[in-house]
């Protein structure tokens, strides 16, 4: 089970990729806050046992010898009056195809989940995303730490133990349903089975 820290002080900075977000106008309107926390496990890496086929459906296994400490971060958007939650928490795997951590569903389609009171959870699980951050704000973020992307699977997985076992990140009250998903090659991760 993973640990969670925060949430950081100060407002979650933008990064060079801010463009593409959620501006504080549609928080605002929305009645919506954002808090950044910091999470800390031990992941294991996993590998194919197949070959990577089109479809998507992989074959994988964790590789036991893998196992080593990580910290990333997530981001959570919820009501500012927690009795508006419903209960429901949408977990997005950040795209980081531009280089930088991205909540792509969330900038297309954030209407649906703040009208309806569901808290939206960002979650850096890949390489390219956690060094971004680093350099972005190194102060901020100096204690992150990614092992490779093939310990991805295993950290996104910890971010939805975390959410489920923490209730401070939603105003003191338990969700009732996770979402997974993501947006282009973060899709194609959520696809994986053992």
């Amino acid at each position: 089970m993973p640990a969670v820290t925060g949430p950081l002080p100060g407002s979650v900075p933008s990064s060079p990729a801010g463009v593409l977000a959620v501006t504080p106008s549609v928080l605002q309107a929305y009645g919506y806050q954002e808090k950044e926390y910091l999470f800390s496990g031990t992941a294991e890496a996993y590998t194919f046992t197949g070959p990577p086929v089109t479809d998507g459906r992989w074959t994988v296994a964790a590789d036991a010898v893998s196992v080593a400490p990580y910290t990333t971060r997530i981001v959570v958007f919820t009501p500012v009056d927690p009795g508006r939650f419903s209960g429901t928490v949408d977990v997005e795997w950040d795209n980081v195809s531009v280089g930088d951590d991205v909540l792509a569903d969330l900038i297309y389609d954030h209407a649906t989940p703040f009208r309806n009171g569901d808290a939206y959870v960002g979650v850096s699980a890949q390489f390219v995303g956690v060094t971004a951050a680093k350099l972005d704000d190194p102060v901020r973020y100096a204690s992150l730490v990614d092992l490779g992307d093939s310990y991805s699977y295993d950290m996104f997985s910890q971010a939805g133990m975390a959410l489920w076992t923490h209730p401070g990140l939603f105003g003191g009250q338990r969700p009732r349903a996770l979402i997974a998903g993501g947006e282009s090659q973060s899709a194609g991760r959520l696809t994986i089975r053992e």
